[in-house]
């Protein structure tokens, strides 16, 4: 550093602390002249509440103090929500001590301690030299701090969820609010101080509830958005429903932490899941085939053990209660079969290739047995290899040496008992395994008009022996066993073989150009009293309706379309009417279901079905 430089910042410095000095001295001087000047009396620019006394002697000040003390109103007003509650300071508990104000005020700016007496003096100088009112707190003041947070004081409340008729709401929130204690005793004291007696205005702190509103809101949406719809359940390839319903009366909700909690009730789903049980779990079932004389003499198919895991189901359930995954594969436990039917046959019996369902409740017992005995023709029948099934010629003969009743048929424009009425019922169940096992179908006619046992329509198959008939190829590799039962007011038509690398996929059936009931028709007859009406035959929609079959390869590509029309005429309903002199019509018409008729299992014209 040049000799320059350095003269020129050593001479900065120096006109720096001169200046310093300078003041430093004069401050020095000032504080003591006051001193001097002011001996024996207050300094000045000193101030108690709004009376000033700089430059009072002592015993001026004693006696300006006590007097002003002694004109002060010694109460305090508090605002609550608009409302104000006064108290005297001494029930406020609050005692000022006039010998001590008067000290103060007397040594203000000389305590003695130098930083203080500097601050005093220099707030005096500023005009804000206010020596404070000195006072004491009692134990009262606390209790009238609670008699005034009584009329505050409000704990939180946490938002709740409430569930109450497959609906979930938010209770909202409400803030809480107190006193704030230590805030209020600071105010007071101020204001005593300064011999301030306005209005206080009470401090209020607020506490946010832990569990706010918004958070109960996003809940209550949650569980509404998830218990919309129930659970799909699959096994053993069936669908069992869940309903939602059972979700609701199960719903439990909890508080942890800072959160709610859904959950189902632990024994909420236990009964559903013990029926369940009783639906899928299942005995493992080695197979069972004999042949004699060309014939199958006994047969039984193979069949998995099956056992529903309870609670790994029950979890499933409660771990996906609030999510949208609502379609389930149910935990269950396989046990293979030792045999199997492949290992019984050379015939190409392997598995279940395919199965018709239909229903037949309401039918009447003449019907019912006739199903019985026509169903039971086929079971355990063999179809060979690419051979033509005709159902017509399998079923052989209908009539009494068969084992059939009578049913109503009709023929034409007459209703008349005939043997084997309900066996389109039968018939109708094979055409519905056909298709699903994706057989070529060679001949199949519809009823002339729709069946409610053969709903939906489109889908039935009526056969009158030798025509019309059911007829269907085998094209697989293998013979086909036929396999019918009976459960309940079900028939079962099971097609054991040996499945073809193609996929089914059934579209429809699809019901159109839908036609209202023909005007009914009346038809007099000496056969019941005159004047009586009687019902013998009830009327039907027409329609049309089409179902659309088509087969793939294994790649997905089409093989083939298959489309089966049907059309239903409109059918009247048919009256008996008593009149003295009629032709003589049969009115000895029993069993007539209320939703359809007997007549339903015969053709109108000139093709009969059963």
């Amino acid at each position: 550093m040049s000799a320059r430089i350095f003269g020129k910042i050593t001479g900065k410095w120096y006109a720096t602390a001169t200046i310093v000095g300078v003041v430093f001295l004069l401050a020095a001087v000032g504080y003591f002249m006051i001193d001097v000047a002011y001996a024996g009396r207050v300094l000045p620019g000193v101030a108690v509440g709004s009376l000033a006394i700089g430059g009072s002697t002592p015993l001026d000040v004693e006696r300006d103090v006590r007097a002003l003390l002694s004109n002060q109103p010694n109460r305090l007003s508090f605002i609550i929500n608009g409302s104000a509650v006064t108290y005297s300071l001494t029930e406020l508990g609050i005692a000022i001590d006039a010998e001590d104000t008067i000290s103060l005020a007397i040594r203000w700016g000389r305590t003695g301690n130098i930083v203080s007496d500097l601050s005093q003096r220099y707030r005096s100088l500023m005009g804000s030299g206010r020596s404070p009112v000195s006072y004491d707190l009692s134990s009262r003041w606390e209790l009238v701090m609670d008699r005034l947070g009584q009329k505050i004081d409000q704990p939180p409340t946490d938002a709740q969820v409430i569930v109450d008729d497959a609906h979930a709401k938010a209770q909202p929130a409400v803030t809480g609010y107190a006193l704030d204690r230590g805030r209020l005793t600071k105010l007071v004291g101020s204001q005593i101080s300064r011999l301030d007696f306005a209005s206080v205005e009470l401090p209020v702190v607020s506490y946010v509830p832990r569990l706010t509103t918004e958070l109960a809101q996003i809940t209550a949406d949650k569980i509404n958005q998830s218990l919309r719809v129930g659970y799909k359940l699959t096994a053993l390839g069936q669908i069992y429903d869940l309903p939602a319903a059972a979700l609701w009366s199960g719903l439990e909700l909890s508080v942890q932490a800072d959160s709610f909690v859904v959950r189902l009730k632990g024994s909420s789903l236990l009964s559903y899941f013990k029926d369940l049980e009783q639906k899928i779990n299942r005995p493992m079932q080695n197979a069972v085939l004999q042949m004699k004389d060309d014939r199958v003499a006994a047969f039984r198919p193979h069949q998995a053990g099956a056992v529903l895991r309870v609670q790994d189901g029950l979890e499933l359930i409660k771990t996906t209660l609030l999510t949208e995954q609502r379609e389930l594969e149910l935990p269950v436990n396989y046990l293979e079969p030792q045999t199997k039917l492949s290992d019984l046959n050379n015939l190409g019996i392997n598995e279940l290739v395919s199965q018709g369902v239909s229903n037949f409740s309401g039918s009447p017992a003449n019907r019912r047995h006739n199903i019985q005995v026509g169903a039971s023709r086929f079971d355990l029948m063999l179809v060979p290899p690419q051979t033509t099934f005709s159902f017509g010629a399998a079923l052989g003969a209908v009539d009494a040496s068969t084992g059939y009743l009578p049913e109503l048929v009709i023929k034409g424009d007459e209703t008349i008992p005939e043997y084997g009425g309900g066996l389109c019922q039968v018939s109708t169940t094979a055409f519905r395994a056909v298709l699903n096992g994706g057989y070529p179908v060679r001949e199949r006619k519809n009823h002339s008009y729709r069946v409610v046992y053969y709903e939906p329509a489109g889908s039935d198959a009526t056969i009158y022996p030798p025509s019309p008939d059911l007829r269907f190829v085998n094209d697989s590799p293998g013979y086909i066993l036929m396999h019918t039962y009976v459960e309940g007011n079900n028939l079962y038509f099971d097609f054991y073989g040996t499945k073809m690398d193609r996929q089914v996929q059934l579209d429809g059936p699809y019901v159109y150009n839908v036609t209202d009931y023909p005007d009914p028709v009346y038809i007099e007859t000496s056969t019941i009293p005159e004047g009586e009406i009687k019902q013998i035959d009830s009327a039907h929609r027409g329609a049309d309706a089409v179902l659309y079959r088509y087969l793939y390869d294994p790649s997905g590509k089409q093989i083939s379309k298959d489309v089966f029309a049907s059309h239903y005429i409109p059918w009247p309903a048919k009256y008996l009417v008593g009149a003295a002199e009629a032709p003589k019509v049969d009115a000895n018409l029993k069993n007539i279901p209320p939703e359809s008729s007997a007549s339903e299992e015969a053709s109108i014209g000139l093709t009969p079905q059963i």
